[in-house]
């Protein structure tokens, strides 16, 4: 698919990296690059799947609304690994161009499934972990999946591969893009090992050197921010339903009627990454009315508010 291929990312020789292909007088103008977010799609065909894709369709015209520079896609993007499901996704994401496309494999996902449709250029044999590059930082794009195990996984090549790419480039500001989230977010059915042996790997190699600027990560199906070492956990609401909002704790072996899932909105998130790094908004799609616009009626408000902004505190 032509369209396809010519904003998937070309990879560099010279760099060893996904080279950047995001126009410079773009971001200049907008001070910040623009990344879109989307997770835990789960497209299928099975009963409790076949519904997400129209709640993708959905996030799409969302976010092409935005028109990022870039997007991510953190895992879970099929239900069950399918070939067909990964061609479904890739067609769906089309009205997105040409925004770049940085997809990563899940716990749902399957590795082999990915790469014949998804272009993994240079990546480990073993895994899918690879480096986008653009003028002011860097994509440092994970797998923290392993084959019959719902919670994370970063076995020490992985970590060996992360920290390396750290230590080789310390200065440069760089954003983690993984699926598992490697804290605990207090919905106890889904933070199983959130905080085990392969999250502290995870902050092992985090500190072996680099400037991390966020994690950005999928997984729980609803929006978190989470502490974890030295950066933040950011966490996108889903395409697919959402876990419902629930902290108190859990006996997983006493059901006490609690809800686990809601048919929520589909979500995604959009990150606006500059120099100060990562400001991160969450957002829903559906029916949200329009309670006032910029036009006259409020311009002198507007041009209130935006004439301060600079000004010193008075003493």
């Amino acid at each position: 698919m032509p369209r396809w291929t010519s904003w998937w990312p070309r990879w560099s020789k010279r760099t060893n990296s996904l080279a950047p292909e995001i126009a410079a007088t773009k971001v200049a103008r907008r001070g910040a690059l623009l990344v879109a977010q989307i997770t835990d799609v789960h497209i299928g065909t099975s009963p409790i799947t076949v519904g997400n894709a129209a709640r993708l369709d959905a996030v799409v015209a969302a976010v092409a609304e935005a028109r990022p520079d870039v997007v991510l896609l953190t895992g879970d993007l099929t239900e069950g690994g399918r070939e067909d499901d990964y061609r479904r996704l890739r067609a769906a994401l089309e009205p997105l161009a040409p925004a770049i496309l940085l997809p990563l494999v899940g716990n749902h996902d399957a590795r082999a499934s990915f790469r014949q449709v998804f272009e993994t250029p240079d990546t480990p044999p073993d895994f899918i972990q690879y480096e986008w590059r653009w003028e002011r930082g860097r994509v440092l794009v994970l797998d923290s999946t392993e084959p019959g195990r719902h919670a994370g996984a970063f076995c020490e090549a992985r970590a060996a591969w992360l920290a390396e790419r750290l230590q080789a480039d310390p200065d440069t500001p760089t954003l983690i893009a993984i699926h598992h989230p490697p804290a605990r977010s207090g919905v106890d059915w889904m933070d199983t090992d959130a905080d085990g042996e392969w999250s502290r790997r995870l902050a092992e190699a985090m500190g072996a050197g680099g400037r991390v600027v966020s994690i950005v990560a999928g997984h729980l199906h609803r929006p978190a921010v989470l502490p974890f070492a030295a950066a933040p956990v950011i966490v996108a609401p889903s395409v697919a339903p959402q876990v419902a909002l629930d902290l108190s704790r859990l006996d997983g072996r006493r059901p006490d009627g609690r809800a686990l899932i809601v048919d929520a909105p589909p979500g995604f998130a959009l990150h606006s990454w500059t120099e100060a790094g990562l400001a991160t908004h969450f957002a829903s799609t559906g029916s949200q009315p329009v309670l006032a616009r910029f036009d006259p009626s409020t311009a002198a408000m507007v041009a209130a508010m935006t004439e301060t902004q600079g000004r010193a505190d008075p003493a």
